[in-house]
């Protein structure tokens, strides 16, 4: 019988002996598990944040070129892009070239073109976006700061000063001339 109850023993010290190794594991895994969703974090977050400025900047890109659709449809009623002070009977564009973003509603307006103007993503006021008009509305340049100086946009964009507007670096531009 003796014999019998070391043998209980000796198996009740082997099961709680691997009570004590699986629970020292599972919290040696559990501390590595946790280490590792640390250490992954900041990728995650700087994931999110090159996803929320690559929105950001699509919304800019494509907020240009809504606006460059509205002034070629201005161009087929007026004859020419808003901006210079021309009064043809077409249009009483009389404003005066500025690449004032807010001054653009009046003008748009005097063609008969009610357009919501778009505002920046992040700057929601007028001095994000910029237009100006040229060679009596025969030409134009719209531009906007971009936040990745890798966006894919600025390889369509146009370079260098364009009629004494900046094109360099981050700043997209959409150049239109006729």
């Amino acid at each position: 019988m003796r014999s019998h109850r070391n043998y209980s023993i000796h198996i009740l010290s082997v099961l709680a002996l691997l009570v004590v190794i699986s629970g020292a594991v599972f919290v040696l895994h559990k501390t590595q598990a946790n280490t590792d969703v640390l250490s992954a974090q900041p990728s995650t977050q700087t994931a999110l944040a090159s996803s929320a400025v690559a929105a950001r900047d699509s919304q800019r890109v494509n907020d240009l070129k809504q606006m460059q659709n509205l002034f070629e449809a201005y161009y087929a009623k007026c004859g020419y892009y808003p901006g210079p002070q021309i009064v043809d009977g077409r249009c009483s564009a009389a404003w005066a070239n500025s690449p004032s973003w807010y001054a653009l509603g009046g003008a748009l307006a005097s063609g008969a073109f009610a357009a919501s103007i778009p505002l920046d993503p992040v700057n929601k006021d007028f001095n994000a976006y910029h237009y100006a008009a040229f060679n009596r509305g025969q030409s134009y340049v719209l531009n906007t700061s971009l936040e990745d100086p890798t966006n894919p946009s600025l390889a369509q964009s146009a370079r260098g000063n364009v009629n004494g507007v900046d094109c360099s670096g981050t700043m997209y531009c959409l150049e239109v001339t006729k």
